[in-house]
């Protein structure tokens, strides 16, 4: 996946996504990706369809938005050490992610664990009409929205370590340079 390639009158640049794009322009991609998830997320406050209280949304808003305005200056700057907390936050949030998708897989594999318990009272008010609109029995709904977040959020756990594994290359590749033009000068 990832590779050296030379071009001719150029240096070598780190390339990734199958030889497609620069290492540099991936970590770009990443960064536009999470600054939409981060204005989503705004809006969704701000319209009132989030339940969580405004002093913690806030407060993971702005962890978000430091993050990313690190991530684009180090990338703009070709400064790896700007690009750690971005990775300190993808690490906790990978983390996250992945007990997650076992409190979730628990309820799908056993629907009386506590995972299980908690999305059938989350769901209590809503699980007929989910019965109706999905064409099933009542006591499917609860199994299947396990299933569902449980994909969901296996699914975000992979797409997050590659957008951790991209921005771990692209500090890497600035470390690279950093060090090529240090030999340089010396």
């Amino acid at each position: 996946m990832w590779r050296l390639r030379s071009r001719e009158g150029s240096k070598d640049e780190r390339i990734c996504c199958c030889g497609r794009m620069s290492i540099t322009s991936a970590a770009d991609i990443v960064m536009s990706f999470s600054l939409v998830l981060i204005v989503f997320n705004l809006l969704m406050k701000a319209i009132g369809y989030s339940d969580t209280d405004w002093n913690w949304e806030l407060l993971f808003l702005v962890v978000d938005s430091v993050a990313v305005l690190c991530l684009f200056f180090g990338i703009r700057r070709e400064n790896a050490a700007l690009l750690q907390p971005f990775v300190l936050l993808s690490l906790v949030t990978i983390s996250f992610l992945l007990l997650l998708t076992i409190f979730f897989g628990t309820a799908v594999h056993d629907g009386h664990s506590y995972a299980g318990e908690y999305l059938e009272m989350e769901l209590r008010e809503n699980v007929q009409s989910y019965a109706t609109l999905l064409s099933i029995q009542s006591k499917t709904v609860v199994p299947l929205i396990a299933t569902v977040l449980t994909v969901g959020t296996g699914i975000t756990f992979i797409v997050n370590c590659w957008f951790l594994q991209i921005v771990v290359q692209c500090a890497r590749h600035f470390r690279k340079i950093d060090a090529d033009k240090t030999s340089l000068t010396a």
